[in-house]
């Protein structure tokens, strides 16, 4: 088999898969969470990210909403809900990137594929005869053509 066909395995397609599947629920951790709604300048409710909770603009809100009676808009429970949301589908997702990409990284660093069948063949044994090898080994093997004989 050329050595090229060797380079992408299911073990390398599995570490990209997991790796993307990690990266992808990292970063969408990190986007911001907003409620739909908009205080009273005018300005979009931020309840901060899936890393942490910023909940200063929806206590102020609430405050001032029950120093003026008006009716209670329970903001902070809301966006306590909408991060509660974001993390609850984000989180399984990165576990299940990891889960997929650290047991190949193990096997990977261990010098092998979980998930490769072994060949039947040992590629590290030597042949016993260097005429069959050459023969039977692409490595020894030229890939021009062999040379012509020019001698008159």
């Amino acid at each position: 088999m050329d050595e090229s066909a060797k380079v992408v395995t299911r073990g390398w397609v599995d570490m990209l898969i997991g790796t993307i599947v990690l990266a992808g629920a990292l970063v969408a951790l990190g986007f911001p969470v907003y409620l739909a709604t908009y205080d009273r300048w005018g300005v979009q409710i931020k309840c901060g990210n899936g890393y942490y909770s910023q909940l200063l603009q929806a206590t102020t809100d609430d405050q001032d909403q029950a120093r003026r009676s008006a009716p209670a808009s329970d903001y902070v429970d809301q966006c306590k809900s909408a991060l509660l949301h974001r993390r609850a589908w984000t989180i399984p997702v990165g576990a299940v990137g990891a889960l997929i990409l650290v047991p190949e990284l193990v096997a990977w660093v261990r010098g092998g594929s979980a998930s490769a069948a072994e060949t039947t063949h040992d590629e590290s044994a030597e042949p016993t005869d260097l005429h069959d090898a050459a023969l039977l080994d692409r490595r020894y093997r030229s890939h021009r053509a062999p040379p012509s004989d020019t001698t008159l």
